[in-house]
């Protein structure tokens, strides 16, 4: 029987490359499906790809960050009127925005089956808090205790995440669920051969918490004695708290350090140029940038962290170091450049094994689906 499925996200871009799989294995299960999205994101080719999806679209004014409390309220009830209109008997939410205001909305009425995604906690939940992040800590455990009281079950991308929510109390003993990430489409993100060139890649929103200022200054010590090897940025600017100016990596730019390219829409030719990939995070739910580099056949640094370790077996596809230390992702850099071409090229085939076993889209689809089939 056919359902009428809600799926709501705080930003359409992730919401056609992270979720556009889902949502069309959802439409072709004959499924009536509704993709909410913030209104600053709307564009005519947005729309044209939702709908090619076989999906509908309506917008929210969803502020992604930042704490305005009549833009809450605007968009409050802008979901309550949408799920008047629609009466979904389902509801997907992803990130924390639309994940408390949908279980607010939804609250006691239990004709709605709600399925909130904790992709990531974000910058309220990563360590070394300061006084702002204690704030938004606090708020946020809030209103994640009243919001998802309203849920059928809880998705998590990793296991830190839930027993952190469970330490708390904050999944008010619902059923919980761990999903391998949003998935990776491991036929268009293919393996090629690993160049010869020295070259890593780093794939973020330019914010602090992502490990940006160690990937730069790292990739400057290292260029003073390995001249050869080349290191990419690559992301967007972002309004996130811990945001980062221009000006903060503009030396490193200047001095050819790192080669900044901007917000980019070729994704996969960067991961065929790159030999290594690198996301130094502080926290993640699953990286979806670090599941691409591994499709493609990549050897991984990142972080041994949250949602990070998960992605790399320490010496087998990758190398993990520590959160917020330029040292030992430094030394891992080392390692990467004097290893020979047959262990790089064994970490590169067994990134591509881990990928096909646990994160391709269509088994992280299908996990999806069968949870939001549970009934109460």
């Amino acid at each position: 029987m056919s359902k009428r499925i809600a799926i709501v996200s705080n930003n359409s871009s992730n919401l056609i490359n992270f979720r556009g799989h889902l949502i069309k294995s959802l439409v072709d299960k004959k499924n009536n499906v509704l993709v909410i999205t913030p209104k600053k994101d709307f564009s005519i080719n947005f729309e044209k790809k939702i709908l090619e999806l076989g999906a509908k679209i309506s917008t929210i004014p969803l502020e992604r960050t930042g704490m305005n409390p009549f833009q809450d309220i605007a968009t409050y009830f802008s979901i309550k009127s949408l799920f008047d209109k629609f009466k979904p008997d389902i509801v997907l939410s992803y990130t924390s925005k639309p994940i408390i205001y949908c279980g607010l909305v939804i609250g006691k009425n239990n004709k709605i089956n709600f399925f909130p995604n904790l992709t990531g906690l974000g910058y309220g939940f990563t360590d070394n808090f300061h006084f702002k992040r204690i704030i938004i800590n606090f708020i946020l455990k809030i209103l994640y205790k009243f919001s998802l009281k309203s849920s059928t079950a809880i998705i998590f991308q990793n296991p830190d995440d839930r027993l952190l929510f469970k330490t708390l109390n904050l999944t008010n003993n619902k059923k919980t669920f761990i999903v391998n990430g949003s998935g990776v489409d491991t036929d268009f993100f293919f393996p090629t051969s690993l160049p010869i060139e020295p070259k890593f890649l780093m794939l973020s929103r330019i914010v602090a918490d992502k490990g940006v200022i160690e990937y730069c200054e790292a990739a400057r010590e290292i260029r003073s004695k390995f001249p050869d090897a080349k290191f990419q940025l690559a992301g967007s600017f972002d309004t996130n708290p811990s945001g980062i100016k221009y000006d903060q990596i503009k030396k490193f730019i200047d001095n050819k350090d790192i080669e900044y390219l901007g917000h980019v829409d070729n994704v996969r030719e960067l991961l065929h140029q790159c030999k290594f990939y690198v996301l130094p995070s502080y926290r993640e739910g699953t990286p979806r940038s670090v599941l691409e580099a591994m499709s493609v056949g990549r050897p991984i640094i990142t972080t041994d962290t949250v949602g990070c370790r998960e992605t790399v077996v320490d010496g087998l596809n990758g190398l993990l170091v520590q959160v917020k230390s330029k040292i030992s992702l430094v030394d891992a850099i080392k390692k990467m450049l004097v290893f020979d071409d047959v262990k790089i090229n064994e970490m590169a085939r067994q990134s591509i094994k881990l990928v096909k076993q646990k994160y391709d889209v269509s088994k992280v689809n299908q996990n999806i689906i069968e949870i939001i089939e549970f009934k109460k």
